[in-house]
Order: C-alpha cells, then sequence, then structure tokens
C-alpha cells in the first residue's frame, strides 16, 4: 500500500531535490568549510558521507545528463560547480518541484470538494508533519487511539492522542512505533460516511525505511496534552 498523491516515490524525490541544493557561490561555500573548521569537523568526509547515502537515489531518479554528472563526481559538494553543472541541476531541480506542485494540486482539487464534510479536527492532522509515533492502541470497542510526540510538528506541542471513532478498517503494525509522520492524505467515502486517513511513516530501522498506515473511521478527534483550543 502506497499514499495516492504524496507516494514513498514522491518523498524520495524531495530527498533528492534537497541534496541538490547548493551554497549561492563559491565565498559561501568557503564559509561553510570554514564554519567545519570551527567546530573540529571534516568537511569533507561528512560531505562525502551524505553523498554516498543520497546517490542511490541520485541515481534511481536522476536523467542521464545528471546521472554522469554524478559518476564524474561532480555533485558531491566538496567543491562548487561549474556554472554549466548548476544549469542542469537547476533545471531538473524545477522539474522535481513541478511534479510536487502537481500532486498537491490534485489532492487539493479533490480535497476542496469534501473537505466540509470530515471532522472538525481535519486541519491538526495535516499538521503532524515531524511528529513521532508512540503508542498504538486498539480498544475493545474496535476504536483506535495513536499518541505521538507532537514537539517538533508545527503544533509545538509535547503530545496528543488521535482518537478514531467508529472504525471499520485499519493497516496498523508494531514496527510503525518510534516511526516519524511525514505526508498525511485525508478522503470522504460518501456511502459510509467515514473519513480515510492515510500517512506516510519513516522507520527509524533505516534510512529511507517507510510505513504506510491506514485508517478508516466515522469520527477522529484531537486531544492535546493541555487543551489549547
Amino acid at each position: 500500500m502506497d499514499l495516492r498523491y504524496f507516494t514513498t516515490e514522491m518523498y524520495e524525490k524531495m530527498q533528492v531535490r534537497g541534496a541538490l541544493v547548493f551554497p549561492a557561490n563559491q565565498e559561501e561555500l568557503e564559509l561553510v568549510k570554514q564554519r567545519y573548521v570551527e567546530y573540529g569537523r571534516d568537511f569533507e568526509a561528512l560531505t562525502t558521507k551524505s553523498f554516498e547515502i543520497i546517490k542511490p537515489l541520485l541515481l534511481k531518479y536522476a536523467p542521464e545528463p545528471i546521472i554522469e554528472l554524478i559518476e564524474r563526481g561532480e555533485l558531491t559538494g566538496i567543491h562548487y560547480p561549474k556554472p554549466e553543472v548548476l544549469t542542469m541541476v537547476k533545471q531538473w531541480r524545477t522539474e522535481l518541484d513541478e511534479e510536487w506542485k502537481e500532486a498537491c494540486r490534485q489532492y487539493q482539487d479533490g480535497y476542496a470538494n469534501y473537505e466540509h464534510k470530515l471532522p472538525v479536527d481535519r486541519k491538526i492532522i495535516h499538521l503532524l508533519h515531524d511528529s513521532k509515533l508512540l503508542e498504538i492502541n486498539i480498544n475493545e470497542d474496535g476504536n483506535i487511539e495513536l499518541l505521538l510526540d507532537s514537539s517538533s510538528s508545527m503544533l509545538n506541542d509535547n503530545q496528543l492522542r488521535l482518537h478514531f471513532h467508529g472504525v471499520s478498517e485499519y493497516e496498523l503494525s508494531e514496527d510503525m512505533i518510534g516511526n516519524w509522520w511525514l505526508y498525511e492524505e485525508l478522503f470522504w467515502n460518501e456511502e459510509e460516511g467515514s473519513c480515510t486517513v492515510n500517512a506516510l511513516l519513516s522507520s527509524p530501522l533505516g534510512y529511507l525505511t517507510m510505513n504506510v498506515l491506514k485508517i478508516v473511521a466515522k469520527d477522529v478527534s484531537v486531544q492535546f496534552s493541555y487543551d489549547k483550543r
């Protein structure tokens, strides 16, 4: 299972896009290197290590001209890229940006048609990025509670609970505990009068190891560690 719009592939492409952002100029790169020295860190070793981590994804999604640059070692970030290299990279970054914007547009176009039917706490669910899933509780009555550490999210709250009422379907697993909440999609099921919450999660088991959470429920409510509403 994967999300419909904000897929695992889309997340991987956004990681690639982020890895292709370079300092504004050579002078700025030298300042970055100087900061590494001041903190006793090896710029070249750490930059090379970061590049090697993202390299498989670069090779997975990059067009052939970019792959040639990778193989020639021109995108490691150790040296400032040549003007023609920057132009090629900027063009590909723009293409990735447009792909992200198109996914957002498609989701928002559909979402606008049924948003008013979704639970009142729908806007809070869309602010959970970078929250950490701490607990999954499936109660005897079939309701589900998720405890999240939301201190790193846009909510800036210590913890919150998502309460799913009238659950008719779910896909959850124990290995989701400790995962980070990345993207979410909310859908309205007209015939059932229910809401589907899908979320892409990042597992601590390994870089870019993903899980997908799915819960279909009649209602979803949020309980903060303190009442801020």
